[in-house]
Parts: structure tokens; C-alpha cells; sequence
């Protein structure tokens, strides 16, 4: 299999007007738990039939070619939601997510490092060091990036963000 960045945005996975909607219910849901960057709200209804219409539009292909060589799960084995919060960038303190998982973020509203979203190490699921090039993603609400949970990220100091996550194991 070629090597690859270790992720693939989707554009418009969502409307957007749907994804703002969604964007708010969130942030009137009650919260769960205050993450190092975010802080976890319940995941209301609107975002259930989200990841729903999520998993009947993207192509399973995009997901299997992050999962590589584990099969594709007919849908995700979990789902968050949440918003992004301030936080001081430390860009020499490298972050993974969980290696045998990929994650597919769905923006409820914009989404950039201006504002929470994490700057990731192209391909740096693949190697060691030295990392590769440093992109960061500027996502539009209803945009989604999947990505390897292997991938290499940094914090930004941003925050404000809210997003949908859906969890592939």
C-alpha cells in the first residue's frame, strides 16, 4: 500500500447549516468531563442522526485505507462531542490518540488552530523521526477530516471549536 499523509478531509460530509445547528446543541447539552484541550458534552440526538447520515455518505474506502489491514466496522465503536478550549501551545509536547484507532472529525462550526483544532505531522504514523511536514487543517462546519489515531499532532493554544467525533476501532 502507498504511504499516506494519515488522514483525508472529506468536504461537506455534512450541510453546514445542519452542522451549526448540531454546533449548538452541543454546547447546551450537559457537560461530561474537561479533557487537557476540550471539554466533553453529552452528544445530543441531532448528532446521532449526524454520525447516521455521516456513515450513509463517506466512502467506507477512506476509512478502510486508514485501517489498513483491520476491516472496516459497519459503523463507529464510539462517538463524542465537544468544544475546544484555550490552553497554552507547548509545540515540543508531541500527542497521539489511540494507535489502533481512527477518528472521524466532523466540524459543527469552522475549525482551524485559531480555535482549537489540533496541527498535525503529515505521515508521521509511518516513521520516526524525523517528523515531516507540520499542516495544519482549516476545516469549514460540516467539512470532516479521518484520521489515523497514530498520527502525530500538537496543540494550539486556541480554542472555541466544536466538533462531532466518531471513533473507528
Amino acid at each position: 500500500m502507498a504511504r499516506s499523509p494519515g488522514y483525508v478531509i472529506i468536504k461537506s460530509s455534512i450541510p453546514r447549516v445542519i452542522a451549526e445547528e448540531a454546533a449548538e446543541s452541543v454546547l447546551q447539552s450537559p457537560l461530561i468531563q474537561k479533557h487537557e484541550k476540550y471539554t466533553e458534552h453529552k452528544v445530543p440526538n441531532i448528532c446521532m442522526k449526524m454520525k447516521d447520515d455521516f456513515m450513509n455518505v463517506v466512502d467506507r474506502s477512506t476509512i478502510a485505507s486508514l485501517m489498513d489491514p483491520k476491516p472496516v466496522p459497519k459503523g463507529p465503536n464510539d462517538l463524542f462531542a465537544g468544544q475546544f478550549h484555550e490552553t497554552n501551545a507547548e509545540p515540543t509536547k508531541l500527542k497521539t490518540a489511540q494507535k489502533d484507532q481512527v477518528y472521524a472529525t466532523i466540524a459543527l462550526t469552522d475549525l482551524s488552530p485559531s480555535n482549537g483544532w489540533y496541527t498535525f505531522y503529515e505521515d508521521s504514523h509511518s516513521r520516526t523521526r524525523p517528523l515531516s511536514t507540520l499542516v495544519a487543517p482549516n476545516l469549514k462546519a460540516g467539512d470532516a477530516m479521518v484520521w489515523r489515531g497514530d498520527l502525530v499532532y500538537i496543540h494550539s493554544s486556541g480554542g472555541g471549536g466544536v466538533f462531532l467525533t466518531l471513533v473507528f476501532q
